[in-house]
């Protein structure tokens, strides 16, 4: 695939989501966990707040989470949201570029046109829906 087609800004967004939800995880595990010596030192801290390492959340649990399992799976809930937002967000720039394209399932290419149209929801809805249900 030539550069030109690659969508940057949308590679960067998918990233930048992904990175912040992990982060968001990571600061609300800390918070649950009340900021606790354990954790670690944090990476800076703005008005006496502290900041983590994004992946500090996954080092945490390995450690931590036969402590806290909750607070663990809340954090897990956070970090995973960030992949279903870069996909529900990706999927507008998806859809153009494979327009012309077979659909892919697990078994190989099932020689079905891709549909055109609908919002980016309703897309998205049912490219999920065909590739569990074929």
């Amino acid at each position: 695939m030539s550069a030109t087609k690659i969508l940057w800004g949308q590679v960067i967004t998918v990233f930048g989501i992904v990175l912040l939800t992990i982060w968001t995880a990571t600061e609300w595990t800390a918070w649950r966990l009340g900021f606790q010596p354990e954790l670690g030192r944090p990476w800076f801290e703005i008005l006496h707040f502290p900041f983590y390492l994004p992946p500090a959340f996954f080092w945490w649990w390995y450690a931590y989470d036969a402590y806290a399992p909750s607070i663990f799976i809340e954090g897990a809930y956070i970090a995973a949201s960030g992949g279903i937002i870069a996909a529900a967000g990706c999927d507008n720039g998806f859809w153009p570029m494979c327009a012309d394209e077979f659909w892919p399932t697990s078994g190989g290419w099932t020689g079905r046109a891709a549909p055109r149209g609908g919002t980016a929801c309703q897309r998205l809805f049912f490219s999920f829906l065909f590739m569990i249900c074929w």
